[in-house]
């Protein structure tokens, strides 16, 4: 310390800064210690001055606030409609009280307590207040939380936002029935159908878009291109600008709502568990029968018939199979569906080399965004509902048989699945291949025992029958 002894204990001689030594002339407090005192108290004094002005202000920040919700000001606070997942503003004033919009402040303290517990305690998720603080009937007295001035903040606003439904966060039991009444619940609250054909063909959500059809596009840009807006993840909306090479690609109309429809649909997988099962004149006898990225047929027709109508490919895929080589196409020829089109440069570097390519010969179409933004919210929703039920974690990328099969499901009546048994160690051990076709090893990318846990817990909800080697 500057003015302090020297280390060492030496006598005569006082430690100063950068490590020399100056002789002592006698001990004395050092000249500034008075100088200290003085500056200590008057800092004490300032930080005591700065308490009494923020008692002052808090006390009029609240009295203002409490006299703004007495006069019926205040904030307007939006509620999530559930029937078409639109945001709708709510009345104020004592009609909108109980149903989700601004009740009228109360007079006292007491009872303005009273209404925040409520709020807190009886209100859905999308109608109550943020948990950062009061959204309204703040105010002064008993009722108001310590400190939820400093807590408050301003919501920014987000224009284009199509709220979806929010999941329900109602206690359900473990096990099987638990997962098919949440199949139910979700498929109700997101707007999917249970069949493409009869009765299920009439519903559907407002959002709910199968397949990308001329009747979506929104006008042109001033390249040529056409708008395509869509449902995000997030509930904003979207565009896109398709390039003219696209109309090749684009149906007249979109297949929902029965306006195309197979009795009996097949979707045969990939699983190396088909193999021996004898399934090919059953898969052959269906209406429609869809097959996953390109899988061959040539020498296991036995197990997995003949017949293709569909092929359902992701962009890896697409890209290897039509992009960069000449596919042979199948005969007669299969349609080709994809999903992954809000990518520019999947766009760009994907499908429309295949387009210009193959389009003349190969017919391809493309899911429309709508379908991709509310299927994959169903699946990340099956993922932790039967994390829930189980215990245990599980990868939570769907796979392109999954989408293959909620598509089916709005183009067919009944939906056979094959070749979806779950590949485990034992079946590898048993010498089972990870796909029927070729010898590539398993990948850890997919929890294909969870998707086959899904796709039973969805049979009782949807018109689904999941077959495997084992006669089920």
């Amino acid at each position: 310390m500057p003015g302090g002894r020297a280390p060492g204990g030496a006598s005569g001689a006082l430690w100063v800064p950068g490590g020399r030594r100056a002789p002592a002339r006698g001990v004395r407090a050092p000249a500034s210690a008075g100088a200290g005192r003085w500056a200590m108290q008057g800092l004490l004094a300032v930080l005591l001055g700065l308490g009494v002005l923020r008692a002052a202000f808090v006390g009029q920040f609240r009295a203002s606030a409490l006299s703004l919700h007495r006069s019926g000001g205040g904030d307007v606070h939006f509620a999530g409609s559930a029937t078409n997942g639109a945001a709708a503003p709510q009345p104020k004033g004592p009609a909108a009280a109980g149903r989700g919009g601004v009740a009228a402040a109360p007079t006292s303290g007491e009872a303005l307590g009273e209404e925040v517990k409520g709020l807190k305690g009886g209100a859905s998720p999308v109608d109550s207040p943020s948990k950062t603080g009061p959204r309204a009937g703040a105010g002064t007295g008993a009722g108001a939380p310590p400190g939820w001035h400093r807590k408050r903040r301003r919501r920014k606003p987000q224009p284009n936002v199509t709220k979806l439904p929010g999941k329900s966060d109602e206690w359900k039991p473990r096990g099987t029935s638990a997962l098919e009444d949440f199949v139910q619940e979700a498929a109700d609250r997101l707007g999917i159908p249970k069949s493409g054909c009869g009765e299920g063909a009439v519903q559907g959500g407002p959002n709910w878009k199968v397949m990308l059809a001329k009747e979506h596009l929104s006008g042109t840009s001033k390249q040529g291109d056409s708008k395509l807006f869509f449902l995000k993840g997030d509930g904003s909306t979207g565009h896109i600008e398709l390039d003219p090479v696209f109309q090749k690609a684009l149906t007249d109309e979109d297949f929902a709502k029965g306006r195309r429809c197979h009795e009996t649909c097949a979707l045969v997988g990939n699983s190396g568990t088909i193999l021996g099962s004898g399934f090919g004149h059953e898969i052959n006898e269906h209406d429609a029968v869809l097959r996953i990225n390109f899988a061959s047929t040539v020498g296991f027709e036995v197990d997995v018939g003949t017949r293709t109508d569909y092929d359902f490919a992701n962009r890896k895929n697409i890209r290897e199979s039509l992009a960069e080589v000449a596919l042979q196409p199948r005969e007669p020829p299969s349609e080709v569906l994809s999903y992954e089109i809000t990518s520019r440069a999947t766009r760009n570097k994907i499908y429309q080399p295949a387009l210009e390519r193959h389009g003349d010969k190969v017919a391809m179409r493309f899911l429309h965004p709508n379908f991709l933004t509310i299927a994959t919210r169903f699946w990340t929703e099956a993922v932790q509902e039967i994390e829930r039920i189980n215990g245990e974690k599980y990868a939570e990328k769907p796979m392109s048989g999954y989408f293959a099969l909620m598509y089916m499901l709005q183009v067919c009546g009944r939906v056979d699945l094959y070749g979806f048994e779950a590949f485990t160690r034992k079946k590898k051990k048993q010498g089972v291949p990870y796909r029927y076709f070729d010898d590539e090893p398993g990948k850890k990318v997919h929890s294909f025992d969870m998707a086959l846990q899904l796709f039973r817990g969805m049979q009782k909800h949807f018109h689904i029958v999941v077959r495997d080697s084992k006669g089920s």
